[in-house]
């Protein structure tokens, strides 16, 4: 194999195992998997960022250590309750819907009035026209922003 395909190769596989390795650290930060290592001090350090309501002291939190066979398990789990990133990307974002809602709202809206406004009827429609694709342009824009966030696109 060429020594240049071989390198990018195994630099993917080093990106890769990265990718993974943050993956299963956000998954367990999210799922609460962690102990708590107190400060010496009752005091804010840089060392010890997170507070504890409950004891009123500070503390760092550290992953806790599982196999491979346990973080399947965890997403497995995590996937039966509807937490796993593809899921909540599938859900479609509710304001875009209600900006597509009122676009289309807009759209039948100006119609009607067009018909009622008989000297301004094309008026009335090129102006819910406009304002109706502007409104759906709009919408299109945050689905698209959310898609991208949840890493649908």
């Amino acid at each position: 194999m060429n020594q240049r395909v071989q390198e990018w190769i195994a630099e993917q596989e080093k990106l890769l195992r990265a990718r993974e390795k943050t993956d299963k650290k956000t998954v367990l930060l999210e799922e609460g998997l962690i102990e708590k290592e107190y400060g010496p001090l009752k005091e804010y350090s840089d060392a010890y960022p997170n507070f504890d309501e409950k004891t009123g002291q500070y503390y760092k939190a550290k992953l806790v250590d599982v196999t491979d066979e346990e973080y399947a398990e965890i997403l497995k789990y995590r996937k039966l309750a509807g937490k796993d990133k593809a899921e909540t990307a599938k859900k479609r974002n509710t304001v875009a819907g209600i900006f597509k809602g009122l676009a289309y709202f807009e759209f039948v809206a100006a119609f009607i009035a067009g018909l009622a406004i008989e000297g301004a009827m094309l008026i009335a429609w090129a102006a819910g026209f406009i304002s109706g694709m502007l409104l759906l342009g709009i919408a299109e824009i945050i689905q698209l922003l959310s898609d991208i966030k949840y890493g649908e696109k």
